[in-house]
């Protein structure tokens, strides 16, 4: 291991942006896989107090039948983060959704993520939340 002169740890020709331990405090993504069967309501995982949401990714990598929709929120604004206005299950391709969405509460916040099946037999995507 080198810290050269601007303090920054150099490993071989790797630059070390930050440890697993320092990217926990610093920001955060969560992952779901989303398909047709999926349970109406999925805690995504949590976060802390001034926390900022930056974007939600939804990959559909295969489209949903009949009128599925998905969004991202908390308890008591479930489409807080992501509205499903926003992603069309019903086409493949990836929608990204900027957001301003800051976590007030002192308290560890669940992210959740909603799905309303309507009636799709077919379906398959991922929902990504990334936090700074």
């Amino acid at each position: 291991m080198v810290i050269n002169s601007e303090g920054l740890h150099i490993e071989g020709n790797s630059l070390i942006v930050n440890t697993e331990d320092s990217a926990e405090g610093d920001s955060k993504t969560l992952r779901n896989d989303l398909a047709f069967g999926t349970g109406v309501t999925t805690t995504m995982g949590n976060a802390s107090l001034n926390t900022r949401v930056i974007n939600t990714v939804v990959e559909v990598t295969q489209a949903f039948s009949a009128g599925a929709e998905v969004e991202v929120g908390i308890s008591g604004d479930t489409a807080g983060i992501c509205d499903a206005a926003y992603v069309d299950l019903q086409t493949v391709g990836t929608y990204q959704v900027s957001s301003n969405y800051l976590f007030s509460s002192a308290t560890d916040t669940d992210v959740l993520m909603t799905y309303a099946a309507n009636g799709a037999t077919a379906g398959a995507a991922t929902v990504t939340v990334t936090f700074a």
